[in-house]
């Protein structure tokens, strides 16, 4: 959409007219696909489009979900056992959000948790185990080293491929 908004901009239609009602471009073709009228598996191939599960980020909501269980596996307790929570399901979140392949640079947004669950340990209160902290520091590095790699892109957004990193 953006990129249809940018090019019918520079063609001199009103922006805010495109965007709420939408326009053809020149050389465009109908759209064909089916939509809520195809069968499931048709359906599933279309809601997924653009999207792939890169180990990196699959490896992150597993973290992050474990993150969430801290408060059970180690008997945290306190500021320490809520940060673990909301950490981990913010790092849920994001990752999951990052499998969208025009979405992917959202992956760095868990370097900031990773760090946060490295520092976490000793900046704040709360009943946690030895075991409990080195878990948050290991937690907090696998995160940021899972951030740095891309993944794999396998559609082509045209002149916005730059912009996913």
């Amino acid at each position: 959409m953006g990129q249809f908004l940018a090019w019918s901009r520079k063609q001199g239609m009103p922006f805010w007219r495109t965007f709420w009602t939408g326009d053809a471009m020149d050389g465009g073709s109908d759209d064909t696909s089916k939509g809520l009228v195809g069968t499931p598996r048709e359906q599933w191939v279309q809601a997924t489009r653009g999207v792939t599960y890169p180990w990196t980020l699959t490896l992150s909501i597993a973290i992050g979900v474990w993150l969430t269980f801290t408060r059970l596996t180690f008997d945290s307790s306190g500021a320490m056992a809520d940060s673990d929570h909301l950490i981990g399901a913010l790092v849920v979140t994001f990752s999951i959000m990052a499998w969208a392949e025009v979405g992917r640079a959202i992956r760095f947004i868990n370097i900031p948790f990773g760090a946060w669950l490295i520092a976490a340990p000793w900046l704040l209160d709360g009943i946690a185990s030895p075991l409990a902290a080195w878990n948050g520091v290991l937690c907090g590095v696998l995160l940021i080293a899972l951030a740095i790699p891309r993944g794999l892109v396998k559609d082509s957004y045209a002149g916005w491929d730059r912009y996913i990193v």
